[in-house]
């Protein structure tokens, strides 16, 4: 009988043996490729991710050209050109009698304009302080992209009333963009 005993458990053996060689040689390997193949797929996946998002971002952006297009077809216009000097001159001294402050431009290089860099201009402004104020807003409503890099008022008094500080005296020191 222990003979029979001993058959039956090498040949339950060689079935655990047989199985196991089995799990060891197909199913091991075919884990180890579905592991694979999902760690493939999720890299295609991010890629393919990647390349929608960026056909996305192109055609919004294409669909923007036109806004841009039409926002920067109106600098040329507000831009300061080289031979502007006399137009620029007579917009600041229209607004400066409109605004009935008086004007001075103490300091620029209007007569060495270069194109690519910048035209600064030194103005003193003399008059009742809310029309300096106005001067300044009115200065904005001009077709240029002005810089005002510095504005300084100061009160001025008035030797008939010393008690009244209503006229100002506003240093202003303005650039402009000089293109060809």
């Amino acid at each position: 009988m222990l003979n029979l005993e001993k058959k039956t458990i090498g040949i339950v053996g060689l079935f655990a043996l047989t199985a196991i060689g089995i799990a060891l040689g197909i199913i091991w390997p075919t884990i180890r490729y579905i592991k694979k193949i999902n760690q493939e797929t999720e890299t295609l996946r991010l890629y393919l991710q990647k390349k929608y998002d960026a056909t996305i971002s192109l055609r919004s952006s294409v669909h923007k050209i036109a806004q841009i297009k039409s926002a920067v077809s109106l600098y040329p216009d507000r831009l300061f050109h080289v031979g502007d000097e006399l137009k620029l001159i007579t917009a600041l001294e229209k607004i400066a009698a409109e605004d009935k402050v008086s004007q001075k431009i103490e300091g620029s290089n209007l007569d060495k304009l270069i194109p690519g860099q910048n035209l600064n201009l030194s103005l003193n402004i003399r008059g009742e302080y809310l029309n300096t104020l106005k001067y300044l807003a009115d200065l904005k409503k001009l077709d240029y992209f002005i810089i005002a890099e510095q504005a300084q008022w100061a009160p001025l008094f008035n030797s008939a009333e010393p008690s009244s500080v209503s006229a100002a005296i506003m240093y202003l020191n303005l650039s402009l963009y000089v293109s060809n």
